[in-house]
């Protein structure tokens, strides 16, 4: 029979492994599930603008140069708007009115870019589907 003191350090220095892999393993999980959750907030705004881009370019018939040039100034908006989002959490009002204020500027960008005429027919594409929306 051994010691009590050698069984109770080795009862000891089980435990103690224990639960030293188990904070491993939870700070493991932590962190992963941090990282995916910082991803998926960028590509939720990369996403929410490569689809706008892919409906824009549908309907204005773009070539790949112009496809990429919208998508950028809807990604640079789209992340404007998650910043805001983040920022204004509880009060949608104050969300709605600095949203507000952006969207003219990016209107303006992509007017810039695309002309007048294609904004006119993009502005009745997306006046139509909401319409259709509603009903």
């Amino acid at each position: 029979m051994r010691p009590l003191s050698t069984s109770f350090k080795s009862i000891f220095d089980s435990l103690f492994n224990y639960k030293n892999n188990i904070m491993k393993h939870l700070l493991t999980v932590v962190l992963v599930l941090l990282i995916t959750f910082t991803a998926s907030a960028q590509s939720k705004a990369a996403q929410k603008a490569q689809d706008r881009t892919d409906e824009i370019a549908q309907v204005l018939s773009l070539d790949n140069t112009e496809k990429e040039k919208v998508y950028v100034i809807l990604l640079e908006k789209e992340t404007a708007v998650s910043v805001l989002r983040k920022k204004h959490k509880d009060d949608k009002d104050a969300l709605r009115s600095e949203i507000k204020k952006l969207n003219p500027l990016y209107n303006r960008q992509l007017k810039d870019f695309l002309g007048g005429e294609k904004m006119k027919a993009m502005h009745a594409h997306f006046r139509a589907k909401r319409e259709k929306s509603k009903k």
